[in-house]
Parts: structure tokens; sequence; C-alpha cells
């Protein structure tokens, strides 16, 4: 008898305690989270983690349209909770065994950082661009002109070398591209070209030449493009293309150029040294 007694004690207990939690369920008690957290911003505890609506709203903006329509469901809903709840607790894993200050997760964590702050910065820039970009109905025109003609012209791309770097310096460019015009461009070809051929930065100054007229260096990369214009002819064929897309092209055209100048502009202001000794000495033939 006492011990049915004591049993039906013990069992009053627990259920006044598991009432107890349940009633602070129902009753919105806190249960320990932090003081920014609500309770009704929690939408996942794992161990000391607590996942958020907001939180869960960021992992979903990161889905494909076609993962996203997956979540019109409860089950799609929860299986995506669930895989984010896995992945969690196999990060908690990681941390317990001390895997967050091994040497090679932390190189790696330094390069996913640094391409992630680049990416960042990038599309915080291009963003500016954008936002700053016109077009005009003249330069629509323009390009809608220079889309029916081509060029019969010389171009010349040249190493970033001794005589390039001369030239560049040249104080009276003048005489400089009278010594290419001798030595390089008197040996290259004339060849026709129409719009989309060269690079923009090339076909940019190309176009804008009278017939005859040479240009003074270009820098692509890490070489130099100088040209000489001859004459211009109207095609044949020529694509027709509506306003809009015209614009679009030029516009993408601008936003490219506006994006180069502001880098060139970043290595103008740095102070860059390089050890062309030391680069020339590395060999890693033998290392490979």
């Amino acid at each position: 008898m006492l011990k049915i007694k004591i049993l039906f004690v013990l069992s009053v207990i627990i259920l006044l305690i598991t009432s107890g939690y349940l009633l602070i369920d129902m009753f919105g008690e806190k249960r320990g989270y932090p003081s920014q957290i609500g309770e009704e911003d929690v939408l996942a505890e794992v161990n000391n983690y607590w996942m958020t609506v907001e939180e869960f709203k960021g992992e979903v903006r990161s889905l494909s349209s076609t993962e996203k329509r997956k979540l019109a469901t409860y089950q799609g809903k929860k299986q995506f909770l669930d895989t984010i709840i896995k992945r969690e607790l196999l990060l908690q894993e990681a941390q317990r065994q001390g895997l967050d200050k091994d040497k090679d997760f932390m190189k790696t964590i330094e390069k996913y950082w640094e391409q992630a702050l680049l990416q960042t910065l990038l599309r915080k820039k291009s963003r500016e661009i954008v936002e700053t970009v016109r077009v005009s109905k003249q330069e629509i025109e323009d390009y809608r002109l220079k889309m029916s003609e081509e060029i019969w012209a010389k171009v010349v791309l040249l190493n970033s070398n001794r005589a390039t770097k001369q030239l560049i310096e040249e104080e009276d460019m003048q005489k400089g591209i009278e010594k290419l015009k001798k030595f390089v461009l008197d040996n290259e070809e004339w060849q026709w070209y129409n719009v989309g051929d060269l690079d923009w930065r090339i076909e940019k100054v190309l176009f804008s030449l009278s017939e005859g007229e040479i240009s003074r260096p270009v820098k692509i990369y890490s070489e130099w493009a100088v040209m000489k214009a001859g004459k211009k002819r109207k095609k044949l064929k020529v694509e027709k293309l509506s306003d809009e897309k015209i614009a679009m092209i030029i516009k993408k055209l601008k936003e490219t150029e506006k994006m180069e100048d502001w880098l060139n502009g970043l290595d103008e202001q740095a102070r860059i040294i390089q050890n062309r000794k030391i680069l020339e000495a590395l060999d890693f033939n033998t290392e490979m």
C-alpha cells in the first residue's frame, strides 16, 4: 500500500512538472533566450544556438527559385529547417573537436573571407556605378552608325617591355609614335574591323580616328595597343537592333569603363613596389 502511495505521489510530481513546462509554452514565458531575442522570434533551438525567423528567411533568400517553390508546403519548410539543423549540429561538433582552430581551416576561412569581402566591395561599387550611368539618344544614334560601318586599320599589340615603356615615357609622343610607325606599324597588315571585333578600349579609340591617323598607346591589361586608321565603308549587311537593345549595350560598356577607371585609380593612389629580380628567379618547375 505504501509503495502505491509513493508511486502515486511521484506520478503527481512528474505531472505537475510536465504541466508546468506545458503552461510555460502555452503562456509564452521565456526559456533563457538572450534579452534581444523574444520567444516569438525563435524558430528552432539547437543546444545553445537559437535560430530566429529572420535568420531562416535569410537562408531562404539564398535559394534558387526552384528550391523556394518547395517551401510552399509545411513539409517543404520543415525539411529545409531540418537540413539547417543538421548543418548546425555538424558545426557544433567540429567546434567541440577544436577543428575551428586548425591551421588549414583558418587558411581556408581567410581565403573565403577575402573572396567574400572582394565580392561585397565590387557589388557595392557596381551598384553605385549603375545608378550614375545614363545613355542619351545621340549616343544611341552614334553607336548605330558605328554598327553600320567597318574600318580598314592596323592594330598592334605590344608587351609591356622596355621599348614600349620608352614609347609611353617619350616626352614628345609624336616622335615616339613615329618610331613605332617605322619599326612596327609598317610591318603590320591592314584588316577590316567591325564593332565587336576588338577589345572595347581599342574599339573606342579606333573608331574615333580619322583616316591616316595613328593613336596614342592604349593600355590593355599588361599590354599596349597602337592603331592606325584607314578608310571607312558602309557594311552590306547590318544587324537591326532596337534603341532599347543598343542602350543596354552602351550602358554596359560605360559601366565597365567606369569600373576600370575606378580600379586604375586605386593603382595610381597606391604605393606598389615589385621586385623583378626575385620574380624572375622563381622557378616553379622544380617544385611540380
